[in-house]
């Protein structure tokens, strides 16, 4: 029995297809899963954002560093 009155439709890429005929047949046949790909694709965003944040404080902050004084090697 389904939950609805229809069977679910499916949204098979097909030949010929370009992204965004697909994209328009995956909204069709199930929105939430078009809201999950829109998330997951904000998420990335997101997340690539934070780490080019993240790699200019680390280069900021590398170049105010002084160099360390070189380790001598010890004779023993």
């Amino acid at each position: 029995m389904w939950l609805y009155s229809t069977p679910p439709r499916t949204a098979e890429p097909r030949a010929g297809d370009d992204e965004g005929n697909h994209e328009q047949r995956v909204a069709e046949a199930n929105p939430a899963a078009l809201l999950a790909i829109n998330g997951a694709h904000g998420n990335l965003s997101n997340a690539k954002a934070a780490r080019d944040d993240l790699v200019e404080q680390v280069v900021r902050v590398a170049s105010r560093a002084r160099p360390s004084a070189p380790i001598e090697a010890r004779s023993g």
